[in-house]
């Protein structure tokens, strides 16, 4: 699998059988420290659960657009993430 993150544009989910492209939640950034290891943590996550490549890209896209609302370093709790779930496209 590749999962390229292309920043406010999106990021794209790769495997020799499908291809997603998932456009970037509109949200308030704050700062974007953390954005893809939260991507990549999320997307690692669905996998091991035996997600469906979808849902385990949704997770990413919602991880991620938690990490840029969160300041600092700090990672986004799971009820934003959980909140980001539910408006991923």
């Amino acid at each position: 699998m590749v999962a390229l993150s292309l920043g406010a544009a999106g990021a794209l989910f790769v495997t020799a059988v499908d291809a997603l492209y998932f456009p970037a939640l509109q949200v308030d950034v704050k700062s974007t420290v953390g954005a893809g290891d939260s991507m990549v943590g999320a997307l690692i996550f669905a996998i091991a659960k035996n997600m469906p490549l979808r849902e385990a890209a949704a997770w990413a896209m919602a991880a991620a657009a938690g990490a840029v609302t969160t300041i600092g370093t700090k990672p986004p709790s799971l009820q934003l993430v959980n909140e980001f779930l539910l408006i991923v496209e």
